[in-house]
């Protein structure tokens, strides 16, 4: 199991690794990395197979990146914004299937994906092309912004033009 935080001070990985023992999980299994090769970060993610949501706040850019390096990200959606960063990605990019809304449901769907090898497979396959139609495109970005302007401009002319009426039949009165 790999662990990265290329910020962790070892006074948090060594709680960290004590934390996840006391958790039942091995020792010999944990890998917590502070540091990454000289081609940066983003290598490490072709060693992920699941994100994991940080609770009680996202990580916006770090689910970002791995959705983008094909990692498959799980989100806990929360009760603030800050704790919907991760839903509110996943939502978009079509997958609400990997939101859960309850740390129990959280655990579960974590533990369901591990197991479905051949879905895992499937969803990084995927998640950056996905990205590319949804987060990554900015031409639709832009045509979807342009029209939510002329749709803003259109009702102001239309309100306008209304009180403008309204005023007119006011003064006839």
């Amino acid at each position: 199991d790999l662990v990265f935080w290329a910020n962790m001070r070892e006074n948090v990985r060594e709680r960290l690794t004590r934390e996840l023992v006391s958790r039942g999980i091995d020792a010999d299994r944990l890998e917590i990395r502070n540091h990454c090769g000289p081609d940066g970060h983003l290598p490490v993610y072709h060693e992920i197979d699941i994100g994991l949501d940080v609770i009680p706040w996202n990580g916006a850019t770090t689910t970002l990146e791995a959705l983008w390096m094909g990692v498959v990200v799980l989100g806990l959606s929360g009760d603030r914004a800050l704790s919907r960063g991760t839903e509110s990605i996943l939502r978009h990019l079509g997958h609400p299937e990997l939101v859960a809304t309850s740390q129990e449901s959280y655990v579960r769907l974590a533990s369901t994906i591990a197991a479905d090898w051949p879905r895992l497979a499937q969803l990084r396959q995927i998640m950056r092309s996905r990205m590319q139609s949804t987060w990554a495109d900015a031409i639709g970005f832009i045509e979807n912004l342009e029209s939510t302007y002329r749709q803003l401009w259109h009702r102001y002319v239309t309100r306008a033009r209304s009180e403008e009426h309204t005023s007119e039949l006011q003064s006839l009165a």
